[in-house]
């Protein structure tokens, strides 16, 4: 679960968010992480736009589903949105 990116309202429209996910998804490929799920109440564009799909709340995995961020810390109305990760050969 990607739980936090963040960029300075001066960086935005900067390239650098979406810098610092590639980062992150190649990262996570790298891991043999198949998938990047998450929580938002304010970025689902952004995140579309990257190619995550918004899906309905209570269709993620039960391993997402018993976090805390989706039980307890993120509200109701955040949109639960991933992406699948291309597989990375070697692992």
């Amino acid at each position: 679960m990607l739980r936090l990116l963040v960029v300075v309202s001066t960086y935005r429209s900067r390239g650098v968010g979406v810098a610092v996910l590639r980062i992150i998804e190649a990262i996570a490929a790298e891991q043999g992480i198949s998938r990047l799920h998450l929580l938002t109440t304010t970025a689902s564009r952004f995140f579309e736009q990257q190619g995550y799909a918004v899906h309905q709340r209570g269709s993620e995995p039960a391993s997402i589903s018993q976090t805390d961020q989706l039980r307890k810390l993120c509200p109701g109305s955040a949109c639960y949105i991933c992406k699948a990760l291309p597989f990375v050969n070697g692992l």
